[in-house]
């Protein structure tokens, strides 16, 4: 019998933590690419909550609430209030925000976004699932293939924009 103590940490990086994460989560759709864009600037793009709506398929506006450091984590706790697209009641999402890492919960909704960089480039991944009963019929219209790529060209452009601004 092995001791687990014995055994080294294993550490994953943001996407792969992203990867297990979908599979544990009933009904996850996951949209994953590299970005012809710098980390910084992608991930400056991926967390700019107020602005998504213009990249997020699934949410109409949303609004910062709160915001305060997590020293656990080192990085910030986030409150976001948010009005779904196309329709359905205004939500309150929490957020776990650190550098290349961003877990997203509410009532009505799981989404994370992870990425790391590669070059001038970077690897992006983002992940949305809905809490509700039947939530596995919604997993063809959140994996559509051609709807999430859109929404990941979409986050390389804001964040090529940011890059070229910068």
């Amino acid at each position: 019998m092995v001791e687990l103590s014995s055994q080294p940490p294993v550490e994953l990086d943001p996407i792969r933590r992203l990867r297990a994460l979908a599979a544990a989560i009933p009904g996850a759709a996951v949209a994953e690419g590299v970005l012809e864009a710098p980390f910084d600037a992608v991930w400056a793009a991926a967390t700019d909550f107020e602005h998504v709506g213009g990249i997020e398929i699934l949410i109409k506006e949303a609004q910062i609430r709160s915001r305060r450091p997590d020293p656990g984590t080192g990085g910030e706790r986030v409150e976001v209030e948010y009005k779904p697209r196309p329709f359905g009641p205004r939500d309150v999402i929490e957020v776990d925000l650190r550098s290349g890492w961003c877990w997203m919960q509410s009532p009505l909704a799981v989404a994370a976004m992870a990425a790391v960089p590669e070059g001038e480039r970077t690897r992006f991944a983002h992940l949305e699932a809905v809490r509700f009963p039947g939530r596995r019929l919604f997993r063809p219209l959140l994996a559509a293939k051609m709807a999430l790529a859109r929404e990941l060209r979409r986050f390389e452009r804001r964040a090529q924009e940011r890059a070229a601004g910068a």
